[in-house]
């Protein structure tokens, strides 16, 4: 009889041990897989079409995706002319740091690729030079920006119609041309050169910084057209 609770006891020790090891077992398969889920999971960047990266942000977040579009404070003093006074109007804006570029965290693979890329406003992946796949973002580079949040940018705008100006920002950056409309709210039109011929852009506040005050008509043409 002893001898039997003796076998007992040690079938039921090796049984805890086993029971020990499995758990052990499957505690390692599942943090191995929260890794590789990790892993997977990484930043990327969207680029949006012309004045769309708010809205796909607000769209893509409603999906449940995770949306990041980094902004920046800025304050621009509008002098708008009138038929006897320039009033001076500053306005407080908060603009786009990265313009119509976005950031999504997601784990990545053909159907969350496909619905991005198809998702209203979106114009593409950023991608790796010479291929179609899309390209991490560093956590550490996210980290950084964040961080070192955007100072908040007083200036004057001296944008006029028909001044000359620079586009600092987005795909036609370095880009000069002729301001055709300036709004209230510091964006407005200009017109630069795009294959040979004259192409209206829409900007905002910001995102363009004068180089010449407007053009003088030559002296010639005025006495011509006197």
């Amino acid at each position: 009889m002893r001898k039997r609770l003796d076998r007992l006891d040690r079938l039921d020790k090796r049984r805890e041990i086993k029971r020990i090891e499995c758990l052990t077992f499957i505690e390692e398969v599942r943090q191995v897989g929260q890794l590789e889920r990790s892993m997977a999971r990484a930043w990327y960047v969207i680029e949006c079409f012309d004045g769309k990266d708010a809205f796909v942000r607000l769209t893509l977040a409603a999906a449940g995706f995770n949306v990041w579009r980094p902004v920046r404070e800025v304050r621009v003093t509008m002098r708008r002319e009138g038929k006897k006074l320039a009033k001076r109007k500053t306005e407080k804006r908060y603009v786009a740091r990265f313009g119509r570029y976005l950031f999504v965290d997601v784990d990545m693979n053909d159907s969350v690729r496909a619905a991005i890329r198809e998702a209203r406003g979106v114009y593409g992946w950023l991608c790796y030079a010479g291929t179609n796949e899309p390209a991490r973002v560093p956590d550490a580079l996210i980290e950084f920006y964040r961080a070192n949040v955007a100072k908040q940018i007083e200036y004057e705008s001296a944008l006029r119609i028909g001044d000359i100006g620079q586009i600092n920002a987005g795909p036609f950056a370095q880009h000069r041309g002729v301001i055709t409309d300036v709004d209230k709210r510091g964006g407005g039109v200009i017109e630069i050169d795009i294959f040979g011929r004259p192409t209206p852009v829409t900007f905002e506040a910001g995102h363009v910084d004068p180089v010449e005050p407007r053009c003088q008509r030559p002296i010639g043409d005025r006495r011509k057209s006197a």
